[in-house]
C-alpha cells in the first residue's frame, strides 16, 4: 500500500481472480467518488472434492443483499457481527487509499482475522458507501486452504497452540476494531452497540474453540482446554 500510487486500492487473495474489467465497473459505478464500493461475488470450488462440498450451498452466500447508497451507521452491525460475516471481507471492496492514512488505519500483524480486523473500521470511518450488484470477484475454495487447517490431524497440545492462536489473533482484531471506532462517523449510540456486540462475539469465539478441544479430546482434558482469554 506505501508503494501503491493509485486512488483506490482493491484486494485480491492469491488464489483467488477478479473479473479482467472490474475496474471499469467500478469507475463507471462511482460518479459521487465513494470512500467505499461493495461489490458482489460467488463461491468457485477449485477441486473435485471441493465441488461435491459446495454442491447444495449458496455459491452467492458473501454477496450483499443491501444496494445502492448506504450509510453506515444503518449496516455496520449487522454487516460485521452477524454470524457469517460475509461484509467484513476485504476481497468484497474498493477502498480510497485515503480512507486508511486519514484515519491511520492499518493491518495488525496477523495471520488470520487481518480482514476483520481493518474492514469494520473503514466501514465506520465513511460517510456513504456505494453497493453495486455486479459480481466482480471469484473466491475459490480449495480442499487444504488455511482455514480448513483445523481438520488435519494433530495431537492434543498441538490442537490447543492451534486454537489458542486463533483466539488470541481474533481478539487483537476485535481489539484493534474497538479502539479505533471512537474517532469514526458512527453515532454514540451504534458505537457502543457495535463495541458491546464485538465483545459478545469475542466470547462466543473462546467457548467454540473451549469446546472443540474438549468433544475432541474428552473430559479429562478439560480444565487443560482454557488457554488464557
Amino acid at each position: 500500500m506505501k508503494l501503491s500510487k493509485g486512488e483506490y486500492i482493491i484486494f485480491v487473495d492469491s488464489d483467488d481472480y477478479a473479473v479482467p474489467n472490474i475496474l471499469d465497473y467500478i469507475e463507471n459505478k462511482n460518479n459521487k467518488n465513494f470512500d467505499l464500493i461493495r461489490y458482489q461475488n460467488i463461491v468457485e470450488p477449485a477441486t473435485e472434492n471441493q465441488a461435491l462440498i459446495e454442491k447444495d450451498k449458496d455459491k452467492y452466500r458473501f454477496c450483499c443483499s443491501e444496494k445502492g447508497i448506504i450509510n453506515p451507521n444503518e449496516i455496520i452491525i449487522e454487516w460485521c457481527t452477524n454470524p457469517s460475516c460475509a461484509n467484513a471481507l476485504l476481497w468484497s471492496y474498493c477502498i480510497k487509499k485515503s480512507l486508511f492514512e486519514k484515519n491511520n488505519i492499518k493491518f495488525p500483524n496477523l495471520s488470520f482475522h487481518e480482514d476483520f480486523a481493518v474492514v469494520p473500521l473503514l466501514l465506520s470511518y465513511s460517510n456513504e458507501i456505494l453497493v453495486i450488484e455486479d459480481v466482480l470477484y471469484h473466491y475459490l475454495q480449495y480442499d487444504k486452504s488455511i482455514t480448513k487447517l483445523k481438520n488435519q490431524k494433530m495431537n492434543f497440545n498441538e490442537k490447543k497452540r492451534f486454537y489458542s492462536n486463533k483466539y488470541s489473533q481474533y481478539k487483537l482484531a476485535t481489539m484493534n476494531i474497538i479502539n479505533g471506532l471512537n474517532g469514526s462517523f458512527l453515532k454514540d449510540d451504534v458505537k457502543s452497540e457495535m463495541k458491546k456486540n464485538l465483545l459478545m462475539r469475542l466470547e462466543k469465539r473462546y467457548e467454540k474453540y473451549t469446546n472443540i478441544l474438549r468433544e475432541e479430546f474428552g473430559g479429562k482434558y478439560e480444565e487443560s482446554c482454557l488457554f488464557e482469554r
